[in-house]
C-alpha cells in the first residue's frame, strides 16, 4: 500500500496535463500513486494518459461515464485510491519537487493534523508573485465559515478527516474547496502549513469571468445550509453576504448585488470595505467597475508579493523540465 495518493480531476485539458502529471512523477518522495480521473473529456486526454501511465506505472487512470464536475470526479479518486494521505491538484497546475515531502511531514506532526497546505507561485503573464496563504495553524471555525481559506493547488488531507466529513460535496461545481475546508475545521481537525512554496499556478481571468453567477448561487445554497451556523456568528454571515453581493454585481446582476450588500451592512454596521462596495455600486455599473478594481488592485498586493530574480529562474527552469516530453 502507497504513503500518498494524489488525485487529479481534469477535464479538457490534454494539452497541459502532462506537465502535471510529470511534476508529480518527478516528486523528491517516491511512495506516491497518482490517480487522474477523466471526467469525460472530448479532447485527446484518453490517449495521453494512455502514454503517461505508459510511461510510469504509478499513473493510474480513471474515466467517467459522464461529465459530473470537480467534486464527483475528486471523490471518485479519492475512493478508488489507498494511500494514508490524499492530495488533490488541479489539472493544470504544477508541483513542486518537493510538495509531497514536506506535506506528509506536515501531516506527521500530529495526529490530529487532518489538513496540510502550502504557499504557491502565481503565474499572470510573464510575472511570478509568491501567494501568501494564512500561516495561522490555529484558525477557528468561526474564520473559516467566514472564508479564510488557504485556497490553493496541492492539498493535502489525512484520509481518516476526509472520510469523516464526507468528502468532496457532489452537489458544488464550484467553491468545493472552501466547503470542504470548513467541514473539517468544522470536525475539530487541526491544519498545518509546510512553510514551502509548493505549487504554480496560472492565472485565467476568463474562465473566473464565467463563473461569477455561478460562485453568487453556489455560496446562497451553502449559507442556507448552514444557517445555524452563520446565525451563531453574525461576522462571518455579514462576510459571506458581502462576498455574495460582490459575485452578483460583477455578474451582473445588479438589484441581487446591492441587497446581499444591504444584507451584510445590517449585520456588521462597521464594515469598511463593505460600505465603499455600497457606495460605489450605488454610483452604477460604470462607478462601480472603477471601485472593485481598485479593490481587487489592492487586495492582489496584500497577499502577494514579487519573486526574486533566482527564484524565478529555477521556477522557469522547472517549468521547461515538465513541459517537456
Amino acid at each position: 500500500m502507497v504513503s500518498v495518493s494524489i488525485v487529479v480531476p481534469t477535464y479538457n485539458r490534454a494539452h497541459l496535463l502532462g506537465r502535471t502529471v510529470r511534476s508529480l512523477v518527478l516528486q523528491t518522495y517516491a511512495d506516491i500513486e497518482i490517480v487522474v480521473v477523466d471526467d469525460a473529456s472530448t479532447d485527446s486526454t484518453p490517449e495521453v494518459l494512455e502514454r503517461l501511465s505508459r510511461q510510469d506505472k504509478r499513473v493510474r487512470p480513471i474515466r467517467l461515464k459522464r461529465n459530473s464536475g470537480v467534486a464527483v470526479a475528486c471523490n471518485t479518486g479519492i475512493e478508488t485510491s489507498q494511500g494514508k494521505y490524499v492530495c488533490t491538484i488541479a489539472d493544470d497546475d504544477i508541483a513542486m519537487p518537493e510538495l509531497v515531502e514536506a506535506s506528509v511531514k506536515a501531516l506527521e506532526r500530529g495526529a490530529d493534523i487532518g489538513f496540510a497546505y502550502s504557499d504557491f507561485v502565481l503565474v499572470r503573464h510573464e510575472d511570478f508573485y509568491i501567494v501568501r496563504t494564512p500561516q495561522s495553524e490555529g484558525i477557528t471555525y468561526e474564520e473559516a465559515l467566514a472564508g479564510t481559506c488557504p485556497v490553493g493547488p496541492g492539498w493535502f488531507f489525512r484520509r481518516h478527516a476526509l472520510v469523516e466529513v464526507g468528502g468532496f460535496d457532489p452537489s458544488l461545481r464550484v467553491a468545493e474547496d472552501w466547503d470542504i475546508f470548513r467541514r473539517i475545521i468544522r470536525a475539530g481537525w487541526r491544519i498545518a502549513h509546510t512553510g514551502i512554496v509548493g505549487a504554480i499556478k496560472f492565472e485565467s481571468e476568463r474562465m473566473l469571468s464565467r463563473k461569477y453567477a455561478l460562485y453568487a448561487d453556489t455560496f446562497k445554497a451553502i449559507m442556507r445550509r448552514c444557517e445555524e451556523d452563520f446565525d451563531r456568528f453574525p461576522l462571518a454571515k455579514s462576510k459571506i453576504l458581502s462576498v455574495i453581493g460582490m459575485y452578483s454585481m460583477r455578474a451582473g446582476r445588479w438589484k441581487d448585488g446591492l441587497k446581499f450588500l444591504q444584507r451584510s451592512l445590517k449585520e456588521k454596521p462597521a464594515a469598511p470595505i463593505v460600505w465603499l462596495q455600497f457606495l460605489f455600486a450605488l454610483g452604477g455599473p460604470s462607478v462601480y467597475s472603477i471601485g472593485d478594481g481598485i479593490y481587487r488592485k489592492l487586495h492582489s498586493a496584500y497577499r502577494t508579493k514579487t519573486v526574486d530574480k533566482n527564484f524565478k529562474q529555477e521556477l522557469i527552469q522547472w517549468i521547461k523540465r515538465v513541459e517537456s516530453d
